[in-house]
């Protein structure tokens, strides 16, 4: 009877064992499919064939994780590709119109802010609509000090 418990007993912490070392490999390869994915929608946001395309992209990556997070706003801190930065800016216009909130929104200030005194009229303007992610009171002192620089040219802080 003791060999009967004894063999029980292991056979249950093997399962036990072999059923936690699954989950964890689940656990793995949905990370690596997260990653994959973050990895598509970056490479369709920063060269995506058309508008739309672009848009879908930044769509996708504001509605996912911190990696995506991190994506959206190193492609909208860097000026080389202005495709990509409108693409994100038109889904953050989209995503306030749709009234979806974004977590941890904080993060697209100084990007957005940058890029309101930029050369490119057509840039400012998208940055300034994505802007209205938030409640005035949370760009207010900044947009001053944006309106009230002396190094700014005159055009910018129009």
């Amino acid at each position: 009877m003791k060999n009967i418990n004894s063999t029980i007993v292991t056979i249950l912490s093997m399962c036990v064992f072999l059923g936690s070392v699954s989950l964890a490999q689940v656990a793995v390869e949905q990370e690596e499919g997260v990653a994959r994915q973050v990895r598509i929608n970056k490479g369709v946001l920063i060269s995506g064939l058309t508008e739309q395309e672009r848009l879908d992209a930044a769509m996708e990556l504001l509605a996912s994780n911190s990696q995506s997070r991190a994506v959206l706003l190193e492609v909208l801190s860097a000026e080389d590709n202005p495709l990509a930065r409108k693409a994100i800016c038109r889904a953050l216009v989209t995503s306030r119109s749709k009234r979806q909130s974004l977590k941890d929104r904080g993060d697209f200030l100084e990007p957005l802010l940058g890029m309101l005194i930029n050369l490119h009229a057509q840039d400012a303007q998208l940055a300034a609509q994505a802007l209205l992610i938030y409640d005035y009171s949370e760009v207010a002192s900044r947009l001053s000090k944006l309106v009230h620089s002396t190094e700014l040219e005159r055009q910018f802080r129009l």
